[in-house]
């Protein structure tokens, strides 16, 4: 007890609706998640932030930043709770999310509750609109391509969609449904 540096789960309240949720997690506390960052671009002698918890893809996440010795933000990191050997940087946000997704697949990670693999329909869309709905409590992300075809997701499975603009090019795994707005499952 004395000695152990990790965590057993994440208490999680929602300040607009007030709810409260346990996530029984295991894994790296915020200064192993730190180090861990640190390691990775130890060349650089950057220093991390504290990081903050987020949802990607269903997967728990840190992310932070890395700043230089005068404090200036140099680079994002995002390290895998459960699994903390898994360690992404980008000189941007969108950067170091594209790596964190890739490094999710080659450990074949499950993402949104599904493996992505190649027999999943796959498809490069440019975004031509994105709304934010709150139903029932839930926030759900609707991606429209320029061909009129919309992608929905459920935003606490993937909060990384909030990074996703307008004219971005992207390429979706979905699953398509009978209403035509489809499942959408992963992107990069």
């Amino acid at each position: 007890v004395n000695g152990d540096s990790s965590n057993i789960g994440f208490l999680l309240a929602n300040e607009r609706t007030g709810e409260s949720r346990y996530y029984t997690v295991s894994g790296a506390d915020e200064k192993s998640a730190m180090a861990a960052a640190e390691g990775e671009v130890q060349e650089k002698g950057y220093q991390a932030s504290f990081p903050s918890l987020i949802n990607i893809e269903g997967n728990p996440t840190y992310i932070m930043v890395l700043k230089d010795n005068a404090g200036l933000v140099k680079m994002y990191a995002m390290v895998n709770v459960e699994k903390y050997n898994i360690v992404a940087t980008g000189s941007t946000q969108k950067e170091a999310l594209s790596n964190y997704k890739k490094l999710l697949a080659e450990n074949e990670i499950i993402t949104g509750g599904q493996i992505v693999d190649d027999t999943m329909p796959k498809k490069e869309i440019t975004v031509t609109d994105i709304k934010y709905i709150t139903m029932d409590g839930e926030s759900y992300v609707y991606i429209t391509d320029k061909e009129g075809l919309v992608y929905k997701q459920n935003f606490s499975e993937n909060e990384s969609l909030i990074f996703i603009q307008v004219n971005d090019k992207i390429t979706v795994y979905y699953e398509e449904t009978e209403t035509g707005i489809n499942e959408l499952i992963s992107y990069q």
